[in-house]
């Protein structure tokens, strides 16, 4: 909150712990946006359920700046070493609720351009809703092809949506073969999100910016002679640029 308003809280704090005068900070207008970022380190807690609960503890954190909210969200989710997708996104929506709270969403994935895939229950869904996805199955349908593990494990999904379900009719399959969905991206190193709202944050900023600006920190406090230069979003897309 300090570095995205400018305003030394510590400072002020201390002087009210110790009943010392201060002088009250001054509304300012500001042109930027802050978000913070964690990161977890599932990779090392083996067969560990890689979604979060309220007793999860971040073994780091970034915070980043953006002009707004879409492009400071997409900054501190880069600077966790979050990949952006290229071409493949794999989604399995969990509820019924979920799944329709979801549909817009994909569809703006789908409009720009990138191939779905579903676990067969969000893909009957997206196919009722006129929403092209190719089915890929879970590991309890080991006769059926392809394979939501072995699409992984080959590299060909860039990205796992994969939101929980709390209905007690999905309990078996969310204890089995949703987990073993989410545990295989983290084990393949595949990008992974388990929570509606940063799948949301996510897909809007994904289709909403269209550059990404490096600037220093003073930047932001500075009377703006200095332009920053520009990054190209669409090399993120391309690999062009790592």
């Amino acid at each position: 909150m300090s570095k995205t308003t400018g305003t030394d809280f510590i400072k002020y704090a201390t002087h009210i712990f110790l009943g010392e005068p201060y002088d009250t900070p001054k509304k300012k207008e500001y042109d930027h946006v802050g978000v913070k970022c964690s990161q977890f380190s599932f990779t090392r807690l083996l067969g560990s359920d890689p979604t979060l609960g309220v007793e999860m503890a971040s073994t780091g954190e970034v915070a980043c700046f953006g002009e707004n909210m879409h492009e400071a969200f997409l900054k501190a989710m880069l600077s966790t070493h979050f990949k952006l997708p290229r071409k493949n996104i794999l989604i399995s929506a969990g509820s019924g609720e979920t799944k329709d709270r979801l549909l817009p969403y994909v569809n703006k994935l789908v409009d720009m351009g990138f191939t779905i895939y579903a676990t067969p229950g969000t893909h009957a869904f997206f196919e009722a809703n006129n929403l092209p996805s190719r089915v890929c199955h879970f590991p309890s349908n080991g006769h059926e092809n392809p394979q939501a593990k072995d699409l992984l494990a080959s590299k060909s999904i860039d990205l796992v949506i994969n939101i929980p379900s709390k209905d007690k009719k999905d309990i078996a399959d969310e204890t089995m073969n949703c987990y073993l969905v989410r545990r295989s991206a983290v084990d393949f190193s595949t990008p992974l999100i388990t929570e509606f709202r940063i799948a949301e944050a996510f897909i809007n900023s994904l289709s909403g910016v269209n550059r990404v600006t490096v600037e220093p920190y003073d930047y932001l406090w500075s009377d703006k002679t200095y332009v920053p230069e520009p990054l190209d979003t669409s090399k993120f897309v391309s690999g062009d640029c790592v």
